[in-house]
């Protein structure tokens, strides 16, 4: 405890007196140096990727020097910051189109090293605008560590956080740790030495400590707590660097020795993790092959089965597994259509579901004599639907181990519509209900049929439609989510013009409803020519056992075919009279090409998943912008939210806070109770806006000169207020109750605005 001249006490945390701000920066900039460059080589070197280590050693160290000589004093820190935002932005802009690329680099580097571990398909790949590898990706690695080496030097110059810098550098070596990716010791060794020099500077106690409130810099008066202090760490440079480069040396004379015997350590994830790592495991593979986006679908969906759910999916979700697998002898490669969900109202977002058994089987089963035996088993499905062929009949008590066995008709159905022709609506009525002929009267829809030209038979209709698709339209995986307030059909064929099969097949729907042919929506699986063609041959299994009728002998054999989740889609049916409902297929072939452009694009196509490049940039911007929006205002209705809950938490914290202030009004002990109202009081005076002065006051003498100065003591009730509180405060004497009384009374005034200040005493 020191004192002041006039004996009052007060509180002065330890400094040292011979510190060096040059050397306080130095040892700043080699934690910050430590972590980043840890972090940086353990991520580098586990995904191999590419890059100059001495350059980008000297480079950030360089960098991590600038930047720590910011806080050398309080005007190269106003100045410096200034100088450094134009230097960022003139070099960014230099250096744009290399920091692009590299960065394009790194991700298509990451993005192959994940297809590899996860065997995907397909990931996503961005155009390198400049080929040189070891240019590009080193001024991305020094751009992006510069600026995690910005945010930290802020940190650990201003707080010391080790909770801050380990949330910033460790999710790189997390993520690469994640990936099971073998990292060298070494880099392991800097990063946890960086992070025990922020540490042992946390708690060494050695810095100095100004007063938060109040323009001069003093040390703290005694009512004045720690909670109530700027504390900023002026640690003594010189030692903690000495420490630093001792540890570092040590670090790396030990990661040396350990790299000739270890050349990489592959540290692998706890057991205990695993559990949530299959979890996870979806999530990322999302994101490496749909974009960050894909994670906030509204609804999940692998193209076609979503239960008549439209405008939800920004971007489809495939996990290539197998689905649904097929048993049986084809006659032929055409595709296999396995009916799920049945649509028949259109609702603008959503279909809803029919649940109608299909049309005329028996009629059609009694004048065919040939049919075809096929099992269906679900293997990863939805459970809640029947996966069933085309004109089939269920075989009674054939269902076991999740497979149904089904006997079917396989009949031509193109050449089935193209001799189909249009009736009158009364003529269709007959037939079918009239809700298939229900259609909203939407200007693009109308466009849509003018545009296509539908006339003649339904076959050759169902074919404009698909032309029509095919030539105007834009089939991609990543459509963007449909705003709120939009109709999903309208959206697509008056904006977007692009998206997969829900939408073509909900589009043309309603145009077919529109040009007075019945039609519904239908969502399943498709086994596609590839598949059948490469359908697993059964072993020892017969032909005759799949085939009912007077089949002629054929050279075929029975195969299996499986269905990935890739293969769920969505189509439509037609319904022909005397016959039944035939599916068309409208939905075009994919022209999806790889991202380009910039690295602006790179951050859309993360977001969004949409791909943004060449002419159409500006376009596709434009059209997702209304989606855009909606998302925001889902946004701001979950800020909203977040709001009320952040007010209510403060007013439930403010009063936790009153209480425990009013309880330590309250103790046991008379000094105790009077030390901490005047340490409260103290705290209010130093509020007001309009009394900076008392601020400035260190000590109690000081404090109760200025309580006379401005009469809201006078001299004597100054006196012994004083006299009462260093009773209280430094001796071990116990004031009584009357004197606690005394004391409040007058602190009362304390309190007090000067009007009623005046009116009391002229009273």
């Amino acid at each position: 405890m020191k004192t002041d001249k006039k004996g009052i006490a007060t509180v002065s945390d330890h400094n040292y007196k011979q510190r060096s701000a040059l050397w306080d920066c130095l040892s700043k900039a080699l934690m910050v140096f430590l972590v980043v460059y840890g972090s940086f080589g353990c991520f580098l070197s586990g995904f191999g990727i590419p890059y100059p280590k001495l350059i980008f050693f000297v480079g950030l160290l360089t960098i991590d020097i600038i930047l720590s000589l910011l806080f050398y004093n309080k005007l190269t820190k106003n100045i410096g910051y200034i100088v450094l935002f134009f230097v960022v932005v003139i070099l960014t802009t230099v250096f744009f189109l290399y920091i692009n690329s590299g960065f394009y680099a790194i991700v298509n580097i990451v993005y192959e090293k994940l297809q590899v571990i996860w065997q995907l398909k397909g990931v996503m790949q961005y155009t390198e605008r400049i080929e040189n590898r070891q240019v590009t990706i080193i001024i991305a690695l020094l751009a992006t560590g510069g600026g995690m080496s910005l945010l930290l030097n802020s940190i650990i110059s201003n707080y010391m956080s080790l909770f801050g810098t380990i949330a910033i550098t460790i999710w790189l070596p997390l993520f690469t740790l994640y990936m099971d990716l073998q990292m060298p010791p070494l880099y392991i060794g800097l990063l946890l030495t960086g992070y025990v020099l922020i540490f042992m500077a946390k708690r060494s106690g050695h810095y100095s400590t100004k007063v938060s409130k109040g323009k001069k810099t003093t040390d703290v008066p005694f009512c004045y707590r720690k909670k109530n202090r700027q504390i900023h760490y002026q640690q003594h440079g010189m030692v903690l660097l000495q420490t630093g480069v001792y540890s570092a040396a040590l670090v790396g004379v030990f990661g040396i020795l350990l790299g000739v015997l270890v050349p990489a350590m592959h540290i692998r994830t706890p057991e205990s993790w695993n559990r949530y790592k299959e979890i996870t495991d979806e999530y990322v593979k999302d994101i490496a092959s749909l974009g960050i986006m894909g994670l906030w679908n509204g609804y999940e969906s692998t193209g076609g089965i979503s239960g008549g759910k439209l405008g939800g999916v920004s971007s489809v979700r495939a996990d290539y597994e197998t689905d649904i697998k097929l048993t049986y002898a084809p006659t032929n490669v055409r595709p296999v259509y396995l009916r799920a969900f049945v649509g028949g109202k259109y609702c603008g977002d959503h279909w809803e579901e029919e649940f109608l058994n299909d049309e005329k089987p028996n009629e059609l089963f009694e004048s065919q004599n040939k049919l075809q035996r096929i099992l269906v088993t679900n293997v990863g499905a939805n459970m809640g639907y029947w996966y069933q062929p085309y004109y089939s009949v269920i075989e009674p008590l054939s269902v076991y181990d999740n497979t149904t066995q089904y006997y079917y008709i396989p009949i031509d159905t193109e050449l089935l519509l193209s001799n189909a022709k249009v009736y009158s609506k009364e003529e269709y009525l007959a037939y079918v209900d009239a809700v298939y002929l229900e259609s909203p009267v939407f200007p693009s829809i109308d466009q849509a049929r003018e545009e296509a030209g539908l006339e003649g038979t339904v076959g050759e209709i169902a074919t404009q439609i698909a032309d029509y698709f095919e030539t105007e339209f834009a089939y991609t995986l990543r459509p963007g989510i449909t705003p709120g307030r939009r109709d999903f059909v309208d959206y697509f064929l008056g904006k977007t013009r692009k998206g997969l099969c829900a939408h073509f097949a909900s589009a043309a729907t309603l145009m077919l409803r529109r040009q007075g042919i019945p039609a519904r929506y239908v969502e399943g699986y498709v086994a596609t020519y590839q598949e059948i063609e490469n359908g697993e041959i059964v072993e020892d299994a017969d032909v005759a056992d799949y085939r009912i009728g007077p089949w002629e002998q054929e050279e075929t054999q029975v195969i299996t075919v499986e269905i990935a989740d890739t293969n769920a889609h969505a189509w439509v049916e037609v319904f022909v009279p005397e016959f039944g409902w035939v599916p068309i297929e409208v939905t075009p072939s994919s022209d999806e090409e790889p991202p380009s452009a910039d690295i602006w694009d790179l951050f859309a196509n993360m977001m969004n998943g949409e791909n943004l490049a060449g002419e159409n940039q500006m376009e596709m911007q434009e059209l997702d912008r209304e989606a855009l929006t909606t998302q925001m205002e889902k946004g701001l209705r979950l800020l909203c939210i977040l709001l009320i809950i952040v007010a209510a938490g403060k007013v439930i914290l403010q009063i936790i806070r009153i209480g425990k202030r009013e309880r330590s009004f309250h103790t046991s002990s008379n000094s105790r109770n009077l030390e901490n109202r005047y340490e409260y009081l103290c705290e209010l005076q130093r509020r007001k806006k309009k009394q900076v002065e008392f601020g400035k006051c260190v000590t109690q003498s000081e404090q109760f000169r200025y309580y006379v100065k401005e009469e809201i003591l006078s001299d004597e009730e100054a006196r012994s207020l004083m006299e009462l509180l260093q009773t209280a405060c430094y001796s071990d004497e116990e004031i009584s109750t009357e004197q606690y009384e005394t004391a409040r009374r007058l602190c009362k005034k304390l309190r007090l605005p000067q009007r009623k200040r005046s009116k009391q005493q002229s009273r």
